[in-house]
């Protein structure tokens, strides 16, 4: 797994498979998760989408709700 050159925090890889509705993305997922060697999970993007908040938050308090989820994983360990 990668490593991030600024910490020694594991880094990782993000595939973004776009296309239109009915393409594949789905199929090709599933055969990716069977021939990476690395843990993969597939997240489809309606799924990702039900899991976020339903209202709207300003541009300039997404760093500080992201650091909140980073230091929420941080606790989970």
């Amino acid at each position: 797994m990668a490593t991030s050159a600024d910490d020694d925090r594991p880094g990782g890889l993000i595939i973004f498979l776009n296309g239109t509705s009915s393409s594949g993305k789905s199929s090709i997922a599933g055969e990716l998760l069977t021939i990476l060697d690395e843990p993969y999970f597939h997240l489809p993007v309606d799924t990702f989408h039900a899991m976020r908040a339903r209202r709207e938050f300003p541009a300039d308090r997404l760093p500080h709700i992201l650091e909140q989820l980073r230091g929420a994983r941080t606790a989970g360990r």
